[in-house]
This record gives C-alpha cells, structure tokens and sequence, in this order.
C-alpha cells in the first residue's frame, strides 16, 4: 500500500507538471460542455509518443499549435486515452501505463476536457480479433482474474482521484464482440464474460459514483448488435453495471451502404434496454475522400441526435492524427495540419455535396439469371466524380428477384420477370432493369442458401443456424455459431440423375476448431479447416459414382462452444468426359511484344486492337477507320482422324459486312459460321459442327470484311472431338445466339456485368456511343467512290439545322472528288452554296440567336488528305453579312473557324484552300512517337494563292481529332498536342470528348496536331479522392507538377506565385523571361517570368508598391480575384448559373470587399464550390483546391 501511495505521488506531480509544461495555464479553464450534454470527442492516446517523437501540429493558417487547442477549435470537447496493463515502449503499439494515462488525463482536463478512459484489460491492442489475457494474469482461474480486474481498475481509478481528474466515461473492455480477457473471458464463457465486465464496472463506481460505464461492441451497422447485449443480459448482466451502450463504426468510403443500418441499431438499442448509446469509435479513410469522411461524420451525428429520448449522447474519433504511425483512418495530412473532416464537429456543420448526382443509368438495362444463380447491376452516376455514390436497389418482385440492397446483387428466387430499381442516396434519381429467372440449370437447387433453406433439410440443433450475409457469392450463406457445443446436418437428396460419375464442391470459411467440419456426397465424405474469417476455400469430393438416379449431398459440423463459420455454393458436376483439343492461347491472354496475340497468324495487323474478354482479361480487338479486311488463324496438326466442333465467342458494333469463324480441313472447302454482334459487350457465339479431319491438319480462325470505323473483339476459341468417324461435310451453324456469359466461380447462367464504353480501362473502341461518326466518313453520307469522282461543289443534300451549345448549326454536304492513287479528296464551296447558308444564318442572328456553317465533306473511306476551296467572295459574304464561324467537318478529323478567323481569310487576296492531312507517326521524331504511339498526326494549313495563313488576327480555331483510348487509358489525361517546328510536344487546350469519340482542342494557330496519352500518377493521389480527376488532368498537360518523389501534396498550401503559374499555364499563356517592368519583389526566380508577364498584359495588379508577394501563402478570396480578373481578361468569364447560391454560404459576409464580386461570380458559375456551408475566404488554399477550381473552369 505504502509503494502504491509513493507511484501515486509520483504520477500527481508528473501530471502537474505536463500540464504546465503543454498548456501554459496557471489553472482549470471552464469544460468545453456541460456534463451530460453530448459529447464530441476523439482518441488521442499516441499524442505524447507523437511529440516525444518530434511531430509537429498545425492549425488552419498554417500556424504551429498545441494538437489540443486545434482540436478544441474544430469542436472536441472531450479527450478519449486508453489503458494498458503493462505495455511496451513501442511507439505505436506501447505506452499507455497507469502513469502515462494519468499524466495525459491531467494534461486534457486541466484545459477543460471531458475524459473518458478505455481499459482494454491486456498488455496491448484489444480488439474482435484480439483479447489477450495480460502476461502477469495469464495462469489466474476465473476468481483471480476477476480480482486482478477489479483491482487494476481501482489503482487507475484512485490514481486519477488523486490526480485531481474526475473522469465522466469509463470502458470496460474495447470492442469485445467476442468477449475479452481469453480464453476464460470469452463471449462463449458469457456467464464468465459478465461475472469479469462486473467486476471493472464495480470497481470504477466504487472510487466515482457518477461515472457511466461503456460496454463496447465493434460492427455498429451490423444485425448481430441487438443479439450481443441480449446474450449479456440474459448471462446476468444488471441494468446497473452499464449505463452507456458504446458502438464502433468504420464504413466503406460509400458510407451510405451502413449508415441507416447503423441508425436502426442504435434506435432500437435505446428501445430495449433504455440506455444512452455512444459511437465511441468512428474513422474513415481521408486519402481516399475526405470530403466523404466529412459527411460520414456529420451523417453520423445527426444519426446520433435522432436516437429516442434524446440517448444518442456522443461521438469519438479514433484517432484522427494516427496518419503519423500510418494508421489510413485518420483525420489529419502528413503535414500535420488537420483534414475538413474535423471540421464535421464545429456546431452547425452541414454535409458538403461539391458535385450532386445528376443521373443515374445501369449497366445492364434486362438481364437474364437462373433460379439459384446470381448476376450483379452496378450503378452508372453522372457525373463520374459525384460526391455522393450510394444507391439502394430493391425488386418489384422478392419472390422472384431477390437484390442486395446496396451491392447490387441479383439472387434468383422462382422463374419469372421482376423490375429492380436503383435509386440515389443524392438526388433520388432512378433507373430501372428488367430481369428474367429462368428454370435452373443447376443439379443441387438452392445451391448457395439465396432462397434461405428452402430445399435443404437441417437436422440436429437448428439454432446454431442462420442465413446471413458473409457470402462467397451471391447475397446470402449458410453460416453457423454457437456459444455451447452443438451438432448439425444440412442436405438435399437428389433424384432424377444419369447415372455416372460426379463431382460435389462447396465453398466454405470460418474460424476453425470445429470438431467436424465435412461435406458429403452418400458415403462419401471431404473433411475441411478453417482458417479465418473471409478465407474461402472449396472442399471437393471426386469420383462419386451414381447408379439409382439418386444422390443425397450436404455438410456436417459438429461444435465444442463458440465456433462459427459459413457454407456457400454447392456445385455437383457430371465427370466431363469431353476430348478437348489444344489451341494455342485459345483466350488471347498471351501477346507478344510487338503486340501480336502467341499462337495466331494474322496477315494484316493494322486493325489489331486489345479487347476485354469475354473471360479472363483479353481478347483479340479490331477496329480501323477505314474500310477494311481481317483474319487471324492457325494451324494444328497431328489430329486424329474424326468428326470436330469448332466455337468461338464475339462481341461488336455488328455492321459488318462478313464476320465469320471457320474451319479448313487438307484441300476441303471450309466449313463458316457467322457471329451475329449487336452491340458493346454482347457476346455471341458461333459454331461450326462437322468438321470431318482425315489428314490430321486443321486451319481454324475468324475472317471479317469491315466498314469503316466497324469495332469488336474474339475470345475464347474451344475445339473438341466428337467421333473417331469423319462424318459427313456439312455447312457450319449460324445460331448468332446471344448468350449470358459465365463468371468463372460463380453458378451456371451468372451473368457477367457489361462494361459502358468509355469507362472501362479495357475499352478499345470508341466509347459511350458504340456507332460514333467514323473517323472516315461522314454519318448519313453516301462514301465518294474512288472510281468514278463526284461533282466537287455540288452539295449532297439541302442545308439541315441542329443546336449545338445554345448555337444553331445549318450543315450541307459536298461530295468531294477523290483521288484514289494519291488518298487525296478536293471539293470546293461556292458562292452560291454560301449564299442560301447565309440566309439562314441571317435569319438566326436576326432573331437574337447565335449561329454557325458547317460544310461536311463526303469523302472515300480511305482517304487521307481533304482539301477544300473556298471563294474569297465566299468568305467575304461570311465575315460581312453575319457573327457566324465556318466549321470543316472532314471526316478524318474536324476545324472550326471563329468569326474573327474567317474574316482574317476573307480579307486575303486569294481564295483559301483548307487542307488537313494524316501523317504517319513513325515519320515524326523518337520523342514524340513515345507519347503518340502509332497514333496519326494532323497536319493542318490554309493557303490564299501562294500564301500560308497560319494567324488569324487574334482569331481562334477549333480542331477535333478522332482518338479511340486503348485499354486501361483514363479519358482525362488523354492530351491534345502541337508538334513545334523543331520537334517538340506542346500540350494545348483540350481533351477527350466521351459522346464524340474525339479530343477536341482549342488554337490561335495552325500546324501539326496529335493526341496522346500522357498518365501521372502520384502516390498520394488515388482515384476515390474528390480532386482526383483534376489533378489527373492538369499534370498530364504539364499544367501542374508534383512536389517530388511521386507526391503531389495535395493539402500542402499554393503560393501566390504558384497559382499564378497554374492558371497561365493552364489557358496557354506564355510567360516571357526578359519581360521588363516586373514587380519590386519578383526577383530572379523560377516564377519572375510569368509574374512580370502577367503584370505586362494587365492580369494581376500586385498588393500595392509594386509589390506581388509571390511567396506568400494565397487566400481563398484573393485565389477568386486573381482567376476572376485572368478569365476576365482572356474574355472566358463563366457565364452559365448552376443553382448554387452565394447567400446560402454561412460566411459569405466575411468576404472582403474587393473580393465580393469575384467570389460570387465564381460560386455562381459553379467554379468555386465551398468547403460544405462555407466559403473561408481567409483561409489558405491548399494545392487541391486550386487545382479543382481552374479544372472546373477550363474542362
């Protein structure tokens, strides 16, 4: 007693002086909030190990600062420390004594924080995973440990009384869900479980009366919650050893898939058993989106505040500053300045929604599964980056289609036809599709417990068994627990069956020590381990011979106490006795280097393209922007003498001329069957039976005759013997059959879920719209027959209108002349053609709409070069009698001419010829054919007579490239580029049109033009990070460069300097070295260039003294007048309203005056979005938002 009462003076005068040390105050300050009101706290407990390692904390102006009052000042009032018996100094796994968390109780309270302290009752982490026994407790019976509980208890109980420290919360164990202090303190032992949870609980009051005591249980949203605390309370636990159910909380980034089941849980944990309910703990992973962790926090407490009686009391982060010791569900930046997401606890808080749903569509809009198999719908939003990605799915018809209500997955119940409907957690848009169940295929019915038991017998103690959700496939499986011992048999007999030989397969996980755990098949048995929980494997019985029709088949599971596990997806199989004949890479999974599938003879390679498979990855692509032919085969030989069945799968746009899969035996003519394509990723099979062998050399392949621009892929190719006799030669099959295509792993007649063009990385055509304007020929066009020219001049058709971007287009089409020998096609555009545009036009400008002419050429498949003729006097009357411009559309690529550009070549002296050539890229230098690939450049030029146009008066011209992004190509870091006179890339303003199948690109100009891909990657940049597309797309272009070593430092704070650079940067305008006149301040620095040419065309004006402070730190409201006063001056102010009103902001009052009218054009046009309810305009800019905000402006 006496060494006790020595360490206790000891820790008092420790803590005295910690709190001196760290706060600085003399005394107590007043509590951040009342006792009993609820609570906003977090788990700090590596703080100490954090700053005796050095670690630096910042506040939101960058400021070094006490981690406690950063965090006071984002609304924690309360401090959560853990206790460890006795720990180890590992920074991050040890600490926490007695003495160290009284020394950090008394640190947080003497600055007015409410303490909770969480006894974990080991030496180190306790968690559902773990609960170890401390090392000095380990050989104690049940009673002793209960002493030991309540001892230890009371030592750090007292040692805080003495520390002045009056903690308001106490835990009794962390995250017991399956009990603590192993093995006697199970949740199998619960009686022992309960008598050890009294123990703590009694010892805590005993030394403070008023404390509330915290039982803990991880998995908040789960269904098992409820049961938990029921088992507890029938095991002996009073009412009044806990006053406060404690729940963890942990979502997926989409937290909308838990959030309402998180509420029902502690709605009706208040409801019967009348206790407070607290999250006591809640992360989510800020690198992926913070501004989902954001909401996810504020969901919560509005979740928490909605519970009856006013018993939702509090909510605790743990542990926001972990990123340190790489913990990913933190709250804070490497840099040690805190996430939004803390600001989720400032009172007033609202959830933040950047980008709100605007649509939703699903990926399969019918589809087709079997009673007992699965398929799955997933959710297309628009935009792609929208903030808020939950949708629910429920079936018009349960009985029919059951579907997971967040994941999609389609489970067949009974034959027939039911509508699943999707609907947005934002929004509440829908989308619907039609999906049929078909009779199964499948030998054991109910194979995977979709349908519960339903064709199953159980037998033995029935209550050891559920269907839950911890599923290999499919939304539902077996799965068993038990806290006593317990036996169970779960089987189905069979009847109906061809006698033969079978093979029986489950798949099953859990955490092992079962007695017995087998599937059977008769007498036949398969015995497995467990080995943890979502560790699936698959027992297989073999050689299982049927010889009455009947088979009963099941599993068997015999339990000690506490063992719990799943059972999933029975599959019996007849022995396949199928000869199967090798192909040679029959899925075209193998490529050579120079791209060409192994195995395969392909005589012409230039439409050779990688596809998706039909399975596994790959499959054997085509597309050409020409007319064109294609054929793969090989040869096999040394085959026996027989009768074969050749198959092959294909997907496409299914216009193709000829599209067959064949087979040639020796001299015979061959045997064809056609593929019948309709659509992206509607695969097809074609067979071709009866192939008779007698020389034992086979030729199998595909043969196709393609339109311009036609796409599709083949996968997948099967050969099999069906008889040792030739039989006779007949004509192949032409089924054209559209068949659901099987997962491998999942059941029979699994559908595998289309892909979208354009957003799949495998997409290999061109995307969104699978029959885009083919790069060759103009859509409704007749093609120019090479041998017999049209009549160049004479439009095709009268002039059609159509409104593109609030701008009327009146389009005609001329037949161009084509030179079949030189790929050259000429037309030109009379005055009279011009004349009946021009009326029409004049008629639209007139009304107060703007206008446009467009002049669609005609031209050969396979041309080459275009050259169009246009009359000065043509031009003359465009420029004079209207605002219009002049669009070319080619074909093989497009330019747009702005009014000012058409008047630059109105005013020349000659007609102008406009011409657009397609270079190969292999002419080009090394450096660029890296970046282009075998991609084509565009050589673009007007000529007036002799004279080259290549400036067009301050005019602006437009250029559209077709591009079709290769597989796993991301759409915005495909890149516009000018090819400089000396070789070199220049990235210009564009990017890649999704609807067109086109990048599109914006000049002053005319020259060589290509477009390439050009992916940056960053470490700390992932694809679920809200600023993630932006930074994708500026760094690909050069707009924006990381801060080295692959980090981009998206929190870190941008310079005025640097924004400055960005936006030049990003609207092309070239900074000037030997500029003069520069600010006083701009040095000789990488920037001077661009601050004093910015300064020299009047962008930025500079803080007064001819002074720019290029080093410091940007604003949120200067960034917004500096962007404001450069797009102002480009004359590319936003112009469009997206709803979003500056009002609305909490703090659009604290904006400054010289920066209103820039804000609240910005927020306006949607360019500027806030940090949820408000704007900050005082606070720093960080690197992402900066980025995000020019991005928005310029996509």
């Amino acid at each position: 007693m006496k060494n006790r009462k020595r360490v206790l003076a000891i820790i008092l005068f420790i803590s005295m002086m910690l709190s001196t040390v760290f706060t600085g105050l003399p005394g107590r300050t007043e509590a951040s909030a009342a006792p009993g009101s609820f609570a906003k706290g977090a788990d700090i407990s590596w703080l100490p190990q954090l700053e005796a390692l050095g670690y630096k904390f910042y506040n939101d102006n960058g400021e070094e600062q006490d981690l406690l009052y950063i965090l006071k000042d984002h609304g924690i009032d309360s401090i959560r420390i853990r206790a460890w018996v006795n720990p180890s100094d590992d920074p991050a796994n040890g600490h926490n004594s007695t003495e160290e968390v009284v020394a950090l109780a008394s640190r947080v309270s003497a600055l007015g924080f409410r303490v909770m302290i969480d006894f974990h009752y080991s030496d180190s982490w306790a968690d559902p995973g773990k609960q170890v026994t401390p090392a000095a407790w380990a050989d104690a019976d049940l009673e002793q440990l209960k002493v030991h509980v309540s001892e230890y208890t009371t030592d750090v109980m007292k040692a805080l009384q003495e520390a002045g420290v009056t903690p308001e919360w106490v835990q009794i164990g962390n995250e017991i869900n399956n009990g603590m202090l192993h093995p006697l303190g199970s949740y199998s032992n619960i009686f022992n479980l309960v008598q050890l949870i009294q123990a703590g609980s009694s010892a805590a009051k005993a030394v403070f009366p008023d404390i509330k005591v915290i039982i803990h249980r991880a998995n908040g949203a789960e269904a098992g919650v409820d049961p938990f605390y029921a088992g507890l309370v029938a095991a002996g636990l009073k009412d009044s050893d806990y006053d406060i159910i404690g729940l963890s909380y942990y979502p997926e980034s989409t937290f909308t898939t838990s959030i309402d089941e998180l509420s029902e849980n502690m709605n009706k944990l208040e409801q019967n058993y009348g206790k407070e309910v607290m999250i006591v703990e809640v992360g989510g992973n800020v690198s992926e989106d913070v501004d989902s962790v954001h909401n996810m926090l504020v969901a919560a407490q509005n979740k928490l505040h909605a519970v009856p009686n006013q018993k939702g009391t509090g909510i605790f982060y743990w542990e926001p500053t972990g990123i340190m010791f790489d913990y990913p569900l933190s709250a804070w930046n490497k840099d040690g300045s805190p996430t939004i997401a803390m600001d989720a606890f400032i009172d007033g808080a609202v959830e933040i929604n950047r980008y709100p749903v605007q649509s939703i569509t699903l990926d399969q809009p019918e589809t087709v599964i079997e009673v007992g198999g699965n398929g799955k719908l997933s959710a297309i939003l628009s935009p792609e980056n929208a903030t808020y990605k939950g949708v629910k799915f429920t079936s018009s018809e349960p009985d029919v289609v059951k579907v997971d209500l967040y994941k999609g997955t389609l489970s067949g119940i009974s034959p027939g036809t039911a509508t699943v409907t999707a609907v947005t957690y934002d929004g509440g848009f829908t989308a619907t599709s039609e999906v049929t169940v078909i009779p199964s295929t499948s030998l054991v019915q109910n194979p995977g417990f979709e349908d519960g038991l339903a064709s199953w017998t159980l037998t033995g103690d029935e209550s050891a068994v559920t269907i839950d959700k911890d599923v290999y496939s499919g939304s539902s499986a077996l799965h068993y627990y038990s806290p006593t011992p317990a036996e169970f048999t779960v089987s189905q007999t069979i009847t109906g069956l061809e006698n033969g030989v079978y093979t029986l397969s489950a798949w099953v996980s859990g955490g092992g020590g079962e007695e017995v755990s087998e599937i059977f098949a008769g007498d036949s048995v398969q015995s497995f381990t467990n080995t943890g929980w979502q560790k699936w494997s698959k027992p297989v019985i073999n050689d299982i011979e049927v010889t009455d029709g009947t088979l009963t088949v099941g599993a068997h599971y015999k339990l000690s106490d506490g063992q719990w596990g799943n059972l999933d997806h029975f599959e019996l199989k007849e022995k396949d006795n199928t000869e199967y004949i090798t192909v040679i890479n029959p899925g075209f999974e193998n490529v050579k280097e120079d791209g060409t599938p192994e195995g395969w003879t392909i005589p012409d390679t230039t439409p050779l393209t990688a596809g998706t498979g039909y399975t596994g990855e790959k499959s054997l692509g085509f597309w050409k922007d020409s007319a064109f032919t294609f054929e793969a085969y090989q040869e096999l030989t040394g085959l026996t003498d027989g009768t074969y069945t050749l198959s092959a799968w294909s997907q496409g746009a299914g216009d193709e001329v000829k599209n067959q899969l064949y087979a040639v035996s020796g001299d015979q003519a061959p045997l064809t069957a056609s593929f019948a394509n309709k659509g992206w990723n509607k695969w097809n099979q074609a067979v071709v039976e009866n192939i008779k062998v007698t020389g034992g050399t086979l030729r199998i392949g595909v043969s196709l005759d393609a339109k311009a621009g036609d796409w599709g892929s083949y996968d997948d190719f099967v050969l099999i013997k069906n008889s040792d006799e030739p039989g006779t030669e007949q004509p192949g099959t032409d089924p054209g059959t559209e068949v659901p295509p099987t997962e491998p792993g999942t059941d029979p007649g699994t559908e595998v879920p289309p892909t979208e063009p354009g957003t799949d990385p495998g997409t290999q055509v061109p995307p969104t719209e699978p029959v885009n304007p083919s790069p060759g020929s103009i859509p409704g066009s007749v093609p120019g027959d090479s041998s017999t020219p049209a009549v160049s001049g004479t439009p095709a058709a009268e002039p059609t209108a159509s409104v593109i971007n609030n701008t009327t287009v009146y389009s005609v089409i001329i037949k161009a002349a084509a030179d079949a020998g030189k790929g050259v096609s000429t037309a030109k555009l009379d005055p009279s053609v011009m004349s009946g545009l021009l009326q029409k036009v004049k008629q639209s400008e007139a009304a107060g709409q703007s206008a446009a002419v467009e002049i669609r050429l005609d031209s050969a498949a396979n041309v080459q070069a275009v050259q169009l003729s246009v009359s000065k006097e043509a031009l003359k009357l465009l420029a004079d009698g209207t605002k219009a411009g002049l669009k070319v559309e080619a074909g093989l690529a497009a330019i747009t001419f702005d009014h000012q550009s058409v008047t630059a070549m109105g005013s020349a002296a000659a007609d102008s010829e406009i011409s657009i050539n397609k270079l190969a890229a292999s002419v080009l230098p090394e450096n660029v054919q890296r970046v282009i690939g075998d991609r084509a450049v565009y050589d673009f030029s007007v000529k007036a007579g002799n004279a080259e146009i290549t400036q067009f008066n301050g005019g602006t011209v437009k250029i559209s490239l077709p591009y079709t992004p290769r597989t796993g190509e991301q759409t915005n870091t495909i890149v516009a580029y000018y090819i400089d006179p000396a070789g070199s890339l220049k990235p210009v303003r564009g990017g890649y049109d999704v609807s067109t199948g086109r990048v599109n690109l914006q000049t002053t100009h005319l020259s060589q033009y290509a477009a390439g891909y050009n992916e940056v990657k960053f470490s700390d940049v992932s694809s679920g990070h809200w600023y993630s597309e932006a930074v994708g797309y500026m760094a690909a272009r050069g707009i924006v460069n990381g801060t080295g070593g692959n980090v981009f430092a998206p929190e870190s704070k941008v310079t005025r300097a640097d924004f400055l650079m960005m936006i030049m940067n990003a609207y092309g305008i070239e900074a000037d070295s030997a500029v003069t006149g520069n600010f006083a301040d701009a040095g000789n620095k990488y920037y001077s260039g661009y601050v004093g040419t910015a300064k020299q065309l009047g962008l930025v004006s500079g803080t007064g003294d001819n002074q720019f402070k290029p080093e410091a730190v940007i604003s949120r409201q200067d960034m917004s007048v500096i962007f404001y006063n450069i797009l102002k001056h480009l004359g590319e102010l936003p112009s469009g309203k997206t709803g979003q009103s500056y009002e609305n902001f909490a703090d659009a009052a604290a904006v400054s005056g010289y920066a209103a009218e820039s804000m609240r054009a910005l927020v306006e046009a949607g360019v500027i979005t806030g940090d949820g309810s408000k704007l900050a305009p005082m606070a720093n800019t960080t690197r992402a938002q900066a980025v995000q905000v020019i991005y928005n402006a310029i996509k």
